[in-house]
């Protein structure tokens, strides 16, 4: 028989739902106004009394962890939490030409006044860290934040600034660039160094959970996993009767078997085909190990 591989043509972003990992303790830094790297994988903080991963309060319960964000009483200025590697790059690149979104789910856990309203969720920056950078842009949500809301869904577009010299919005929320140039904004989405969300929001202590984090050629709305569910309709191809079946392995790989034992004495050369489809050739591929 044969071997599958699926791939696609086209670039499908990338997202982190933290489910590779497990419970983690705290992991903080002192109140000094100092960025710290990497306390918890490639997330470093500043002025935060910690950052862990939990499935406690999670959307899908047991095993579905998320990052969890603690303020704390800390008093010298602002308090993010940061990622300087996992993000990095060119954004446009990313998703398609049309524009896509960086999507990702939101919990507040504890606000100590209450509501926060016009919160800064989200910063892209042009530097590695919260702390040395010069151009940095902010993503200022619309809707008041408070703990009965749980988790919700926030999307910000990822796209170049417009001709009119506006940045990207949506319902969600308005970019903000710290200069006020516009064409800061085109250079520092087609070269992110760092992203940060933002823990000390208002006066007081808050704690807030993070999700679902994505790039990609979708703006969805829906809290969650971005995936779609699968249809007897292609889900990969395009709409009509597929000419194979499970053709784009929406149900899955079982029933897929084959009589060759691969191993390095005896790898076989690759091919790669297409799969055609009922209405057209699609842009998904496989690879047949013969």
């Amino acid at each position: 028989m044969f071997f599958f591989d699926r791939r696609t043509s086209f670039s499908q972003g990338f997202c982190e739902n933290f489910n590779s990992y497990s419970n983690t303790t705290l992991a903080g830094t002192p109140c000094d106004a100092v960025c710290y790297p990497n306390l918890l994988n490639n997330w470093g903080g500043l002025n935060i009394d910690g950052i862990k991963y939990t499935d406690i309060g999670s959307q899908g319960g047991l095993g579905d962890y998320f990052l969890y964000l603690d303020d704390g009483p800390c008093s010298s200025g602002g308090t993010y939490s940061y990622n300087n590697t996992d993000f990095n790059g060119n954004w446009i690149d990313i998703v398609p030409q049309d524009g896509g979104c960086f999507c990702f789910d939101l919990k507040s856990f504890f606000i100590q006044t209450g509501t926060v309203t016009g919160f800064n969720s989200l910063r892209i920056y042009d530097g590695p860290d919260v702390c040395s950078s010069t151009v940095f842009a902010t993503f200022v949500l619309s809707a008041p934040i408070d703990v009965s809301r749980g988790w919700v869904r926030i999307c910000t577009r990822v796209a170049l600034a417009e001709s009119t010299g506006d940045l990207p919005s949506n319902s969600d929320g308005q970019r903000v660039v710290n200069t006020g140039v516009p064409a800061d904004w085109d250079t520092l989405i087609t070269g992110v160094r760092s992203v940060s969300f933002a823990v000390d929001v208002a006066g007081g202590d808050e704690r807030w959970g993070i999700d679902n984090i994505c790039i990609s050629e979708k703006c969805d709305p829906n809290v969650g996993d971005d995936d779609d569910p699968p249809t007897e309709e292609g889900s990969y191809c395009c709409e009509g009767n597929n000419l194979v079946d499970n053709g784009n392995f929406e149900f899955g790989d079982a029933g897929f078997l084959s009589a060759y034992s691969n191993s390095t004495a005896t790898y076989p050369g690759v091919v790669w085909r297409c799969i055609k489809c009922g209405c057209l050739w699609c842009n998904h591929y496989r690879s047949f190990v013969l």
